[in-house]
């Protein structure tokens, strides 16, 4: 949000540059971890029949590896932001400028010596303002020269600033009254329901690959290549919200998302289709973070949408929470292929939603 204030007309671009940064992180620490955990890429060969159904868990040398892994990289972690805090601080604040202190003249007292000085000053002024208005003609035209030759070239420009300024600029709407508001929970459910694939995606896809047979090493790569792609595509996603619309953005994000989950139980036994599929994912789940913290602003002005984009992610935190209670509870009595197939639905329920969207706001009076 501060880096949207900075930059209002490149609001979605500059949202996918600062978010994308988090997703690189996962590039390092995906090989980090699995080096630490499961230095010999060793298989997980040893069955395990839980509530009826066999699973295959490494072993118990690989195991014992992973609290080793997590206070490895919470003193990493630690490090970094240490270094963090001491680079953050805040704007400094503009200085007055100094007040120009004037000396007092001194009076002559001499009568003839004063009539000469007022001649001189009186010559000098005459030829001052004719000096000065001849500079002042000339730096008139020479302006509407310039501002002719550069009113084309502007005229693109105040478009995409007068156009990511907001859609409802004389709407000033309380955080309540956005409740009311039906945009919220358009935004709110859409992105929740359809969030929830690539979130799923990105939590399960070592434990559907490891069912087919890839190799941890594998997986790692192609967890890696993901997070790449989330983090460098959301300047993309928001570089198509500012030039096109939220509604537009969205839906391409949503059309790709859905192809991948219904042709995704088909091709995940082949590798090279497994890795682009999951690096897909990756990134229309980036896409979906692009886009709320832009989307906020422009319905609800800066200062309200600064409160409404909390809960906007405060959606995709329950998207996230879902993904835990389906990899808990609901994978154990639906298969996983299967699941792709709801995940596809809950995308098309949330592409009705934003083929129904406007950014206007309708007050009733």
């Amino acid at each position: 949000m501060i880096a949207i204030s900075c930059y209002p007309a490149r609001k979605g671009v500059v949202t996918g540059v600062i978010i994308g940064c988090f997703a690189f992180g996962s590039f390092f620490f995906n090989f980090i971890a699995t080096n630490i955990v499961n230095p010999g890429n060793k298989k997980a060969l040893h069955p395990v029949t839980i509530n009826g159904k066999v699973e295959n868990f490494f072993e118990k040398e690989i195991a014992d590896n992973v609290p080793k892994m997590f206070l490895i990289l919470a003193s990493i972690y630690s490090a970094i932001l240490l270094i963090a805090v001491f680079l953050v601080k805040d704007q400094e604040k503009p200085q007055k400028p100094q007040e120009i202190k004037h000396e007092p003249i001194p009076i002559d007292q001499n009568e003839d010596d004063n009539h000469l000085h007022v001649k001189k000053d009186n010559h000098e002024d005459t030829s001052r303002e004719h000096s000065e208005a001849s500079s002042r003609m000339h730096s008139e035209m020479e302006e509407e020269k310039h501002d002719g030759n550069l009113n084309e070239g502007n005229k693109g420009k105040d478009e995409i600033v007068a156009k990511n300024e907001g859609a409802n600029p004389d709407v000033h709407l309380t955080v309540m009254q956005v409740f009311k508001t039906r945009q919220f929970y358009q935004i709110f459910f859409a992105n929740m329901f359809s969030g929830t694939a690539g979130m799923f995606a990105i939590a399960s896809f070592k434990t559907i690959g490891l069912e087919y047979g890839y190799e941890d090493s594998f997986l790692t790569i192609v967890g890696s290549i993901g997070s790449i792609m989330n983090g460098s595509n959301r300047p993309f996603w928001g570089y198509l919200f500012d030039k096109k619309s939220y509604r537009f953005a969205y839906m391409t994000i949503l059309l790709v998302q859905i192809a991948l989950c219904f042709t995704f139980p088909a091709v995940n036994k082949y590798q090279v289709a497994f890795l682009i599929w999951i690096i897909l994912l990756y990134s229309c789940s980036g896409g979906h973070f692009t886009q709320l913290a832009p989307v906020a602003v422009r319905v609800y002005g800066k200062e309200t949408g600064l409160r409404v984009y909390a809960y906007f992610i405060l959606g995709m935190g329950l998207a996230s929470l879902s993904v835990y209670f389906i990899q808990t509870y609901v994978i154990l009595l639906v298969d996983k292929n299967t699941f792709f197939y709801i995940l596809g639905g809950l995308s098309i329920c949330s592409l009705i939603s934003n083929c129904l969207f406007n950014e206007k706001i309708t007050v009733k009076t």
